[in-house]
């Protein structure tokens, strides 16, 4: 259990499109809900992935750390503060 949240991840990825595929299974598989993906390229050559998720805040806390594992991606933060 736990209150219901919502986060916006910005997430900088090198251009490989197979990373957007793993951060939708990395949030759908912990039961949180994805509520709006944007992939846009980057002057640099990479792309920025913007996504707002919402679930249970115990979920949420831990996602930013499991995404920044994955390959491809360079950077995370969250953008919000979850209110």
């Amino acid at each position: 259990g736990g209150d219901t949240m919502s986060i916006t991840l910005n997430i900088v990825s090198q251009d490989n499109q197979e990373v957007v595929l793993r951060v939708v299974g990395e949030i759908t598989r912990r039961s949180l809900i994805i509520r709006s993906l944007s992939w846009t390229p980057l002057e640099s050559g990479d792309y920025e992935l913007v996504v707002t998720i919402s679930g249970e805040e115990h979920r949420l806390s831990r996602i930013a750390h499991h995404l920044d594992k994955l390959v491809h991606v360079l950077d995370i933060r969250q953008v919000n503060n979850g209110e």
